[in-house]
């Protein structure tokens, strides 16, 4: 004779599953800003374009990907406790925006963009503020 045992399944929790994801995504996220912060303490002049484009397109990738299961946890989140929710997450995003923007303003000083010459042109070309006139054929339209 068999005995079988029924396994009863709990109900999957989709807020407990989705801040789950959500503290996940805060941890690589919080990586990503940190090592932002400390390519923002070197000397940048002598960093590669290629390392900084590396660091800040990691740092948006992972935001990206927090705020979207961000919004999943908002959504799965009771009326009572939405804004509470929203004020620790728009702490936390306050906080590792900060160390990007620092390595985003520290990179623009070090490398500043390049003057724009002024483009020279000949002496004899005329320098005319008038509308260029073009000559058209005249359409002849039938009378009704």
């Amino acid at each position: 004779m068999k005995i079988s045992t029924m396994v009863k399944e709990e109900p999957i929790d989709v807020l407990v599953v989705a801040k789950k994801e959500r503290a996940s995504a805060a941890m690589w996220l919080t990586r990503a800003a940190n090592t932002a912060e400390e390519l923002s303490t070197k000397d940048l002049t002598a960093v590669s374009l290629t390392k900084y484009e590396k660091v800040t397109h990691s740092y948006y990738e992972k935001l990206e990907k927090w705020e979207e299961v961000q919004h999943r946890v908002e959504f799965e989140t009771e009326e009572s406790a939405l804004e509470a929710e929203v004020d620790t997450a728009a702490d936390y995003k306050d906080s590792v925006d900060s160390k990007i923007c620092a390595l985003e303003e520290a990179w623009t000083l070090a490398h500043p963009p390049a003057p724009v010459e002024p483009v020279s042109t000949p002496s004899n070309i005329s320098h005319s503020t008038a509308e260029p006139t073009v000559n058209l054929p005249k359409l002849d339209l039938p009378k009704f």
